[in-house]
């Protein structure tokens, strides 16, 4: 599946998060507005990313992002909505 405007629905607890290169960078913790939260799997940390950073979804989340634009641009904390 390709990238839409409301991928929220798709996008579940548990599923794994690839950076645009394939590797694993964390497990999907919730979906919810225009955010996803993702520990990630070398620190364990939490961190929120937009979902126009989703390339695709299938079995795993595909981010656009490269490993280090997503540690560049992820939140900390969950992005207040408007």
């Amino acid at each position: 599946m390709t990238y839409s405007s409301d991928l929220t629905p798709e996008i579940r607890r548990g599923m794994m998060v690839l950076c645009d290169r394939g590797i694993l960078r964390g497990i999907v913790d919730t979906a919810e507005d225009e955010h996803i939260q993702i520990t990630l799997n070398a620190s364990g940390e939490q961190v929120w990313v937009p979902l126009s950073s989703v390339r695709e979804v299938e079995d795993d989340v595909h981010l656009r992002w490269s490993n280090k634009e997503l540690m560049d641009n992820a939140y900390l904390r969950k992005p207040l909505r408007g």
